[in-house]
C-alpha cells in the first residue's frame, strides 16, 4: 500500500467551490481505502468517523458555531452510512443486534433487538424509530431509552426486505 488520506469537503447548497476541512492523513501502510464513512449532525456539531486510515483516528467533532474541530473519546463502530442518522436528539448507529445512541459527549447507549436479530435498516418517522432486520422484522423505539418494540413481520411477497421507509402510517419495504 501507499500513503492515503480520510478528507471532509463542504460546499453550499448549490455552490460547486468545494472547501477540503479536515485530513487524516495514513502514515503507515494503506490501501487507497481512507475514508470518512459517516456523518451526522447533532446539537450544532458535525460528526465524522473515518476508517481505514492508519494508524486509526477518532471522531472527528466540527463545532459550526466556533469553526473549530475537536476529537471525541468515543470511536463508533459501524461504517454503514446507511445505518447512521439522528433521533431523540442522539446519533444513532447499529452493529449486528444492537442499536446504539450517542449523545454527542460521552455516553454510547446500547439496546440489544430481541432473539439477536441483525439490523438491516432502520429509519426515523412520526417522533419514533424503526428498525429492520435481515429477518424482515420491524421494530419500533419510541425514544434513545425504551427498549425495540416488535411490530410485525414481513410477510408474502415482501420477505427479503432491504431496505424501510415509512410514510403516511404506511410501512414501505423494498
Amino acid at each position: 500500500g501507499s500513503e492515503g488520506a480520510a478528507a471532509v469537503w463542504r460546499t453550499k447548497t448549490g455552490n460547486d467551490a468545494w472547501e477540503q476541512m479536515k485530513v487524516d492523513n495514513s502514515t503507515g501502510t494503506s490501501y487507497g481505502y481512507e475514508r470518512y464513512y459517516w456523518g451526522a449532525f447533532l446539537n450544532g456539531k458535525v460528526y465524522m468517523q473515518a476508517r481505514g486510515t492508519n494508524p486509526a483516528t477518532p471522531m472527528r467533532v466540527y463545532d459550526t458555531a466556533a469553526g473549530t474541530w475537536s476529537d471525541s473519546t468515543v470511536t463508533i463502530s459501524n461504517y454503514s452510512g446507511t445505518m447512521v442518522d439522528t433521533f431523540d436528539n442522539h446519533i444513532v448507529y447499529t452493529n449486528g443486534s444492537s442499536v446504539n445512541m450517542f449523545d454527542g459527549d460521552e455516553t454510547v447507549t446500547t439496546k440489544t433487538l430481541p432473539n439477536s436479530e441483525l439490523v438491516r435498516d432502520l429509519t426515523k418517522y412520526d417522533g419514533k424509530l424503526y428498525v429492520l432486520t435481515y429477518s424482515g422484522k420491524i421494530f419500533s423505539m419510541a425514544s434513545a431509552n425504551s427498549d425495540p418494540v416488535l411490530l410485525g413481520t414481513a410477510s408474502g411477497a415482501a420477505t427479503s426486505p432491504t431496505t424501510i421507509a415509512l410514510y403516511d402510517n404506511y410501512i414501505y419495504l423494498g
